[in-house]
């Protein structure tokens, strides 16, 4: 709220000055020195707590309409710092060592080009017939599955003798050729983006993960790949790259993770002009935490491994995991409109963004404060989630954090067949908000059904009650007095 006989015009910022402040500050500052001017002994002590306050409510209050939040940055100030040094050092920097993140540019030389996935992580058969997982990357890896290769066969009914080999490697006489607009490219290289034309590059970035896209390219080729692929650092740099796209009327495909399951990524086959791909995975900091509103600001192409690591080291999470957490981007969230493994408690994409920068070729989309939910509409946010890039490149964002949780316990129940799976997680949904009151004998009653349902699944009872006792979140003497 805002005190009366402040006009909003007050709260903009000042124009100038690496210590950008608002009037409002001003005006708490100015009614502090007013306030103490005259007062008396007793009542000062108590007016200085007040003004203090106040200040406080500004301070918080002008980190909302300024799009950076001036005070917040404690812990996560390191991390602003440490982008910029790297900035700093990158013209000193070999090419090699200017890329961070999960995603180099060469994405080839650590991820499978005709799969998903890293180069060092596979299933195979030993000679025992079991299942293992090579690499060092999961839990899972090294480790066999002795019953895998039985399921597969008598349950999926698929022949493991019949193999599709895929083509042993890239042949780039095989690719499309690159059409380029000659005075685009030398314009292109004063502005010291990095960009490459090689056709390995270009193939990985033509095409995401349906299944129709991996076997064309594991089988053949697509009939038009991008022509040349371009690493922007910063918003600036999209920028700029969006100004020359207009000028000499090209076309930009944006690419984040490549997990993409939407054709989002095919070119058309009848495109005669240059098409670029826009790849952001080299824009990958965390520009800013804000812990008192508990939102944190990130370029579009960080991933969500890299995001969730690095969050994790000031003790904070999103809690959005989609499958493809290791691989996609937050831009790509974004464009995609995406949904996570834990939506139901953490919420999805549009859930959790506060704030979005998008560049188009009519200029820069963002709104004009970082306040978390407006009344009036409509919301331009829901505009650009799940336009898939036709709209323009999502280059920043500021989402929701979480504190993160003390401990986390996993944990299973078997059922015998899917359906009575789905059965048991319906019932159990329809009550999770009830009453604790009510909750006894709920649990009692389903209980009993699933013990029905579960006679012939062994010990799956008591981990039923297990999984029960967490998802309805009943209190443990509750828990006790349930006998069956």
């Amino acid at each position: 709220m805002v005190a009366r006989g402040a006009a909003l015009s007050d709260l903009s910022p000042t124009p100038s000055g690496p210590g950008r402040r608002h009037k409002a500050e001003a005006m708490a500052e100015a009614a502090a020195a007013a306030g103490r001017t005259g007062a008396s002994p007793g009542s000062a002590a108590v007016r200085d707590s007040d003004l203090d306050r106040a200040g406080r409510r500004l301070r918080v209050l002008s980190a909302h309409l300024l799009g950076r939040p001036q005070e917040v940055l404690s812990t996560n100030e390191c991390k602003a710092r440490r982008a910029a040094s790297a900035a700093t050092a990158a013209a000193t920097a070999t090419p090699a060592a200017q890329e961070s993140g999960t995603i180099p540019k060469k994405r080839q030389e650590v991820m499978k080009w005709n799969g998903w996935g890293y180069n060092d992580s596979k299933f195979f058969f030993n000679k025992k017939g079991e299942a293992e997982l090579t690499g060092k990357r999961y839990p899972l890896s090294g480790l066999t599955l002795p019953t895998l290769k039985e399921w597969i066969q008598n349950t999926l009914g698929v022949s493991l003798e019949h193999k599709t080999t895929s083509k042993a490697s890239l042949n780039p006489s095989d690719t499309p050729p690159s059409i380029v607009n000659e005075d685009f490219l030398c314009e292109l290289k004063e502005t010291n983006i990095s960009y490459s034309q090689e056709a390995d590059d270009r193939v990985f970035r033509a095409h995401g993960h349906c299944l129709h896209e991996i076997f064309l390219l594991r089988e053949g080729m697509f009939q038009r790949i991008p022509d040349i692929v371009l690493w922007p650092t910063c918003h600036d740099d999209v920028v700029k790259i969006v100004n020359l796209a207009c000028k000499y009327n090209l076309c930009i495909i944006p690419i984040g993770g490549g997990t993409s399951v939407s054709y989002g990524l095919m070119c058309p086959a009848d495109e005669t002009r240059t098409i670029i791909s826009l790849d952001t995975s080299q824009m990958n900091r965390i520009l800013w935490v804000d812990e008192n509103n508990l939102t944190a600001h990130v370029e579009a192409g960080i991933t969500g491994q890299d995001l969730e690591r690095q969050l994790k080291e000031s003790g904070y999470c999103t809690g959005h995991e989609p499958d493809s957490l290791e691989f996609s981007t937050v831009g790509g969230w974004i464009s995609t409109r995406a949904s996570g493994m834990k939506k139901n408690i953490y919420g999805n994409i549009e859930d959790l963004v506060v704030h979005m920068k998008m560049v188009t070729p009519r200029g820069v989309i963002e709104k004009s404060c970082q306040g978390p939910r407006m009344s009036t509409g409509p919301d331009i946010h829901h505009f650009i989630m799940g336009s898939e890039g036709t709209l323009g490149v999502i280059t920043e964002a500021t989402i929701k954090i979480r504190p993160t949780p003390e401990y986390q316990k996993y944990g299973s129940v078997a059922f015998p067949n899917f359906e009575q799976g789905v059965a048991c997680l319906r019932e159990i949904a329809k009550q999770v908000k009830t009453k604790t009151k009510t909750k006894t004998k709920i649990i009692r009653k389903y209980i009993y059904t699933f013990k029905i349902l579960l006679r012939n699944c062994g010990n799956v009872i008591s981990n039923l009650h297990i999984q029960l006792y967490y998802i309805c979140d009943f209190y443990p003497v509750l828990y006790e007095r349930i006998v069956l």
